[in-house]
């Protein structure tokens, strides 16, 4: 690995936690940060098989309900369904990537979130977008 400018919107201590491989083990009855959320994510992201360096941070957000503005609360879709199915009964952090637009530039749609169990840190499922 080359030393370069980080071209990121995620914060370098991310990025230093994610490059180290830290899986951020919580301590009891602390939980998972936003920081080790990002860095979980964005660890998934790279073993799904995305390319990190086209991708941003687009949002983080803790959720107590399986639904959320990824997955809509009265989904016929079986897709959808499955998810919060996983999130049910959960604390959990949703954190999404998405392709970096060109200045100037919009990118709609096609952002990909993790869902991280904000106790445990476990990966509780995935939602891809199109």
């Amino acid at each position: 690995m080359t030393a370069g400018i980080i071209k990121s919107s995620v914060p370098l201590v991310i990025m230093v936690s994610y490059l180290s491989g830290c899986m951020h083990v919580p301590e009891q009855g602390r939980g998972i940060s936003y920081v080790n959320a990002v860095a979980i994510a964005r660890g998934e992201f790279a073993r799904l098989g995305y390319d990190m360096e086209s991708m941003e941070l687009k949002s983080v957000s803790k959720h107590y309900v399986p639904w959320n503005s990824w997955l809509p609360r009265k989904s016929k879709s079986q897709y959808i369904q499955d998810r919060q199915q996983k999130l049910e009964g959960k604390k959990y952090w949703a954190v999404s990537f998405g392709k970096m637009a060109k200045p100037g530039h919009n990118i709609k749609g096609g952002s990909t979130c993790v869902f991280i169990d904000s106790t445990t840190g476990e990966i509780l499922t995935t939602y891809r977008g199109k």
